[in-house]
């Protein structure tokens, strides 16, 4: 749907903006039906849901649109989907959790296989703008920096209140680079904005939301690890439902993937049995 709104001449920023400030909409009248005591925040807690919107939500969006802008969706997915290393070298770095053996095989396994998958054609490696990887790379830290303040913030705050903040901070961002009467200036139809509305709920906030909780419940770089099925899902569904094909390469790339994530869950399955045989033995 996004890009069926892109070739019918609306800007990707304007995306962006629109269904973050949609979805908070959205969000915020149902918080207001359902769980308004939701919506109240300590003070304290103010600086922490800002931080997260500016340097999270919306930092993140804006490097990678900008990258894919400079060097192209492929190498641009591949560098941002470098967030999950950085996430594991960084809680080892502060000590907060282990470099085990099951963390470097399965990022070995899912980095290879975003890079088969995404980077069909080689010779735009070559071709990329060195101002482009870096901000591939920027947005990787942005990506990484979201999701452990995004685990922060949970602990802490309210999940729909997290959540509404987010989206709504960082379309506050987004309105300083695209003004709403720009938007109203455009004169789209009333069935793009439809499917802005669509856009909004189905990639924004239900995605976002399973996402928050989650990362509640789940380790950070587990999340960041599961979020990498995204370019598998995006490639089989552009074969399945747009006819594009996948090269063998790519083929190659997903199974390579799925083989990283599964490998998590079988180390983590073997390691619960291996607990559970010796509170047997004892």
């Amino acid at each position: 749907m996004a890009r069926y709104l892109f070739n019918q001449g609306v800007p990707a920023l304007v995306v962006v903006e629109v269904r973050l400030a949609l979805s908070s909409l959205v969000l915020g009248l149902g918080m207001l039906l359902f769980h308004r005591r939701d919506l109240v925040v300590e003070r304290r807690q103010w600086l922490r849901l800002a931080v997260l919107a500016v340097l999270g939500v919306a930092s993140v969006q804006a490097a990678y649109y900008t990258t894919v802008s400079l060097v192209g969706v492929g190498l641009a997915i591949l560098l941002q989907y470098l967030a999950p290393a950085l996430v594991v070298l960084y809680e080892w770095a502060t000590g907060r959790a282990p470099l085990t053996r099951q963390k470097i095989v399965a990022l070995t396994l899912t980095t290879a296989g975003v890079a088969l998958l995404v980077l069909a054609d080689p010779r735009g490696v070559v071709r990329a703008q060195p101002l482009g990887v870096a901000l591939g790379l920027v947005s990787a830290v942005c990506f990484a920096f979201y999701m452990l303040c995004a685990k922060s913030a949970v602990r802490r705050i309210a999940l729909p209140a997290v959540q509404f903040y987010g989206f709504a901070g960082a379309a506050l961002v987004w309105a300083i680079a695209v003004p709403p009467w720009a938007l109203v200036a455009a004169h789209y139809s009333g069935r793009t904005w439809l499917l802005l509305v669509v856009v909004a709920v189905f990639s924004v906030l239900v995605p976002f939301g399973l996402f928050y909780r989650g990362i509640a419940r789940l380790d950070t770089w587990r999340v960041a690890l599961t979020a990498m099925l995204e370019p598998v899902v995006a490639a089989l569904s552009a074969w399945l439902f747009l006819g594009e094909g996948l090269a063998p390469a790519q083929w190659l790339g997903a199974g390579l993937l799925l083989a990283g994530i599964g490998w998590v869950q079988w180390e983590e399955r073997r390691g619960n049995q291996a607990i559970t045989w010796d509170g047997c033995s004892s």
